[in-house]
This record gives C-alpha cells, sequence and structure tokens, in this order.
C-alpha cells in the first residue's frame, strides 16, 4: 500500500510536520478508502477470464486485465499508449461471412499476426455530465466455437444425404421394376418391326410412338430421380408447391406397391410458395416413404390434398399478423404413432423402425426443412386408423412465371432441310454421336463427328474458321467439354457453343458466362429442344 503520509503534508501545507496532528484526519481516511477499492477494482480485472481493454475517449488503450495478455500474446504495459485499432485486423475475406453472424463480432489480430473472430461488447463510461471519460470492451474468442459450428454444418449435410439414402432405399425396388417396364415396352414395340418386317407406315408410326413415349417417361423419371439426389445449396426461388408434388408422384407411382392407393385434392389456385425444390422434395419423399411402411402389410390409401387457407399468429411459428397460407396434408390409412411417442417423433436419431431400415434423422430433417421455410407442421394419429401430417407453408405474394410443369415433347412443324453450315460435334458415346449425326444431316448441316474430344481439338486447330457451330458433351475421358472449349476460345472466341451433359447443374453460371457458352442441354436430348437452340443461333 502506497504511504501518502508525505504527499498529503505538502498537500495540506505542512511541510514536515506529523500529519496525525493535523486538522485533516478525514482526508487521509479518504484517500485510503480510494485506495482500497482502486485494489479491489484491479482485483477483480484481473479475475474475469474474459479479455478487456480499457482505453479513453480518443480510443488510446490504458488498461488490460491479464486474460487480454494471454490470448493478444502481449507482455504487461506493451499496449498502454497505443490506438486500439491495431488489434483489428483488414483480414475478414479469411472467415467465412456466414459465420461473422452480428455488428459485435470482429477480426482481430494478435502480436505474432495470427488472426481470429471475437465477439466483443463495448460499454462507454461517463460521468455525471454525460462526458465521455473512457471505454471499455469485452472480448470472447469464437476459434472454438466457429469450429463446432463448421462441424455442425459438415455433420447437417451428411444427415440429410442419410436421410436421402434411407429414402431411396425404399424406393430402389420399385423404381427398378418401373424402369424394366419401361424398357420392356421400348424393346418390345422395337423388336415387333424387326422381327416380323413391318413395312406398313401406320403401323410403324404406331410402333415408333409408344417406344417415344416409354423414353420420354424414363427421362422424366431419371430426371426427378437426379433432383432429389443432388446436393446443391439452398436455392430459394417462387415455385408451384403443386408442380413440386406432382414430381414427386411420378417417382412414388413408380415404387409403390399396387396395394397402395394415392388420392390427390388439389383445391386451391394459389399455391406459389418461395422454397428450395430440392429440400421440399426430400421433405414428401421422406413423408410419402413413411406412410407406404405404415401401410406396407394391409395396404390402404395414401391421400395428398392442398389447400388454402388463412391462419393467426398463435397457430404458427411466425409472430406476424394473420397470414395466408397454404395446407399441406398427407393423411395415409396405416397402422398409427402411439400417443406416447408422438411427442418425440421430430427428435433426431428417434425411430421404432429396425436397426436396418431407419436412421431416425428422417422427420428431425422434415422439421427443420419446414421452419427453414418460414412454416409450421403438426401432426395427428390414432393407432390402427393412420396419421395426418399438416404443413404450412406462406404464400408468396409475386406475379413472376413460375414456369409450366407439363413436358411438351412434340417437335414443331415438319423440317425444312436448308445448307445451315458445318457442326464439330464431339461426344465419347457412339449411340449419341450416330443419332445426332443423322439427325443434323437430315436438317442441313455438314458434320465431322469425333469420338475423342483431343481428336476434335486437333481437327479445330487445323482449320477453325472452317466451323460454324461446336456441339460437345461435357464428362469425357483426357479432355472434358469445357477444358476442350477453354482451349477453343483461346483460338476464336466467337463461335457458338451447345453443352450437353447427363448430370444436373454441373457448371455454376459463372463459368458458363466465362466460357461463354449460352446453351447448355439436358441429356436424353430432345430434338424439339436442339431444334430450338440450333435455330436460336
Amino acid at each position: 500500500m502506497k504511504d501518502w503520509t508525505n504527499e498529503i503534508n505538502k498537500i495540506v501545507g505542512l511541510g514536515s510536520k506529523s500529519v496525525h496532528k493535523s486538522y485533516y484526519p478525514e482526508l487521509k481516511e479518504k484517500i485510503d478508502e480510494l485506495d482500497q477499492q482502486s485494489a479491489f477494482y484491479q482485483a477483480v480485472l484481473n479475475c474475469i477470464p474474459n479479455s478487456i481493454v480499457i482505453t479513453d475517449s480518443k480510443g488510446i488503450i490504458s488498461q488490460v486485465n491479464p486474460a487480454f495478455e494471454e490470448l493478444f500474446g502481449y507482455e504487461v504495459g506493451q499496449l498502454f499508449g497505443r490506438d486500439i485499432k491495431c488489434l483489428y485486423s483488414n483480414q475478414e475475406e479469411t472467415f467465412d461471412k456466414d459465420f461473422i453472424w452480428a455488428d459485435s463480432a470482429k477480426v482481430y489480430c494478435k502480436q505474432n499476426g495470427e488472426v481470429f473472430i471475437g465477439e466483443s461488447q463495448t460499454t462507454e463510461i461517463k460521468n455525471d455530465e454525460g462526458f465521455l471519460l473512457a471505454k471499455l470492451e469485452v472480448i470472447q474468442d469464437l476459434t472454438e466455437k466457429i469450429f463446432t459450428l463448421n462441424e455442425h454444418r459438415e455433420l447437417e449435410v451428411r444427415l440429410h444425404q442419410a436421410q436421402k439414402m434411407e429414402a431411396f432405399g425404399a424406393l430402389a425396388g420399385g423404381i427398378a421394376h418401373d424402369f424394366n417396364n419401361i424398357l420392356s415396352g421400348i424393346i418390345g414395340f422395337g423388336e415387333m418391326i424387326e422381327h416380323f418386317n413391318i413395312t406398313d407406315q401406320e403401323k410403324i408410326n404406331h410402333n415408333v410412338n409408344q417406344m417415344l413415349s416409354a423414353s420420354y417417361r424414363a427421362r422424366d423419371l431419371v430426371k426427378q430421380i437426379l433432383v432429389f439426389s443432388r446436393q446443391d445449396e439452398e436455392k430459394f426461388r417462387y415455385l408451384s408447391l403443386q408442380g413440386v408434388i406432382e414430381e414427386v408422384l411420378q417417382i412414388l407411382r413408380a415404387s409403390l406397391p399396387s396395394t397402395i392407393k394415392i388420392e390427390t385434392d388439389f383445391d386451391t389456385c394459389c399455391d406459389t410458395i418461395l422454397g428450395d425444390s430440392t429440400q421440399l422434395h426430400q421433405v414428401l419423399m421422406n413423408l410419402c416413404t413413411n406412410a407406404s411402411q405404415a401401410m406396407e402389410k394391409k395396404g390402404g390409401v395414401l391421400k395428398i390434398s392442398l389447400s388454402a387457407l388463412e391462419l393467426p399468429p398463435q397457430l404458427t411459428s411466425i409472430q406476424t399478423a394473420i397470414i395466408s397460407y397454404i395446407k399441406l396434408e398427407l393423411e395415409d390409412t396405416g397402422i398409427g404413432i402411439d400417443p406416447n411417442i408422438l411427442g418425440d417423433i421430430f427428435e433426431p436419431y428417434f425411430t421404432t423402425k429396425e436397426q436396418t431400415k431407419g436412421t431416425g434423422f428422417g422427420l428431425a430433417l422434415v422439421d427443420r426443412i419446414v421452419q427453414n421455410h418460414n412454416g409450421t407442421i403438426k401432426v395427428m394419429s390414432k393407432l390402427g386408423v393412420g396419421t395426418t401430417f399438416q404443413l404450412f407453408f406462406p404464400i408468396a405474394e409475386t406475379n413472376k412465371d413460375i414456369g409450366s410443369f407439363d413436358n411438351e415433347n412434340d417437335v414443331a412443324g415438319e423440317l425444312v432441310k436448308v445448307e445451315r453450315g458445318r457442326v464439330l460435334l464431339v461426344d465419347d458415346e457412339k449411340l449419341q454421336i450416330n443419332w445426332c449425326e443423322d439427325f443434323l444431316i437430315q436438317y442441313g448441316f455438314s458434320v465431322d463427328s469425333f469420338g475423342s474430344s483431343d481428336l476434335a481439338l486437333d481437327s479445330f486447330k487445323q482449320d477453325p474458321d472452317s466451323y460454324d457451330i461446336i456441339i460437345t458433351d461435357q464428362t469425357m475421358p483426357h479432355l472434358t467439354g469445357t477444358q476442350m472449349v477453354r482451349e477453343i476460345r483461346g483460338i476464336r472466341a466467337d463461335i457458338p457453343v451447345v453443352l450437353c451433359t447427363g448430370l444436373p447443374n454441373i457448371l455454376s453460371a459463372k463459368e458458363l458466362r466465362q466460357l461463354n457458352i449460352q446453351n447448355v442441354l439436358q441429356k436424353p436430348i430432345l430434338l424439339k429442344e436442339l431444334i430450338e437452340v440450333l435455330e436460336a443461333l
């Protein structure tokens, strides 16, 4: 404790006289009291586990606690007199912006140059007149928290995929069955033409139409499987909930046994919501798969209905005024759910299925996806009678054209053969090359076709100005379609390119812009689609 005796003597003008005999004993008492308070507050500051830095009104550091020195790596007194800005880093790009979720989160820099994200709370210290005396900033290191959040995010992605695989396990047999039926029709009508030497044009047209119809059905089924299985980031857009249901039903009808009947009742003309179609596919597939498993022994009816309604806020997860909602209801006549466990069905890892039949992730993810769409979900069930899930989504007010869900496969008009130019056609699949080359020749193009992207590139380099259009597959050995196009763009930047692929969303919009590719066709390619692209070039 500092001895203030001599100082007090000087203050009160006693010189070397004893302060104890002065007329101001209360002065020493007050100074001792302040000294004790200072020691107390310093002890409190030192034992606080969070890092604390105190500055004056201009941001100049005047004091830090031991936790701060340990976190930032500075020794006692090293920062005194320096501007607090020396603690901040300009390397925000080092971190995922999703994790800097609040204004209180800042990127800090330690003495050794290492950067980290910290969450800070700043308090201003003012006198009675409101004059700013100092600022106190409490900093918490979020490194471990961010690492945990990263792990949770990765785990969530894996859970989504695990749930998809669980649903696919139940659907695989039915999908294979439906594909076999489709292939049987295509092969059967084709072999009839070959083996019976059918020459009657009307019968040939009939068989070809049947084969095409079956092929379109297979194409749509593959498309829905790819949509359901892809792992894209969330892409919210305006979409028709009825359209999403109809897409899912194409897969369901191929997989459910004939003992389960599907009924639909879409009693609304306003079903536009803002959502992610892949996530909504997952919700429907999960709920419908659960319903089918509840009815697998005795069969039954799965009824899917849509209706518009208005809900007061106390019935929703959104605390706002009355909102227009679309209600999606799935009702089955299965075995029902035990009321003792009804409140647990949305908990992660909870399942009543055998270990080989369920992971317990499905309904937990359903619940999360619905909440992610600003919706809510209710369930009602009775043993031996069945279960009803009600999902409520806010209706989106938009005039945007969300597109048609119908497929138009007819080639409009009769093809007119005129001289159209020279095409460089590239695909490592011989069957694809054969039909596309025949069509292009019939349509009026001259064609140089290659089963190797390397050979195609060599041919282009020999005479780049002789070609008018490039049609190329994407996935090929040695050199992919986009790698080949990148080489071609270095030689000739203006030539139109049509990229064909069997995988959805294989390239981002940015990558396509960089390669100047405006036309991407999804395999299997329809003549109507190819003609529209070629006519637009």
